[in-house]
């Protein structure tokens, strides 16, 4: 991320994600970098509701599954995935 080659850092967060598939880390930054950085919103939204699947305490997640609706004009369904405060 901070050479700014999202590319690679994907393509190391998809091994990490393989080498240990119940670890919300790798689901958590992909989403980020697919929903947040490249604007591929399903994407990342499926890899956020992944990782909340695996850990449904995990809250991070949530912001990013919200921002993904927000940026497809889609409140309602952002408000529900949002954390409180």
């Amino acid at each position: 991320m901070v050479t700014g080659e999202t590319d690679k850092e994907i393509e190391t967060e998809e091994m990490w994600r393989q080498a240990y598939p119940r670890d919300t880390a790798p689901l958590n930054d992909l989403a980020v970098n697919h929903a947040i950085f490249l604007g591929q919103f399903e994407k990342g939204m499926e890899e956020a509701n992944e990782a909340i699947r695996i850990s449904p305490h995990e809250l991070a997640v949530f912001d990013v599954v919200a921002v993904a609706y927000m940026a497809q004009n889609r409140p309602d369904e952002a408000g529900r995935f949002s954390t409180p405060g």
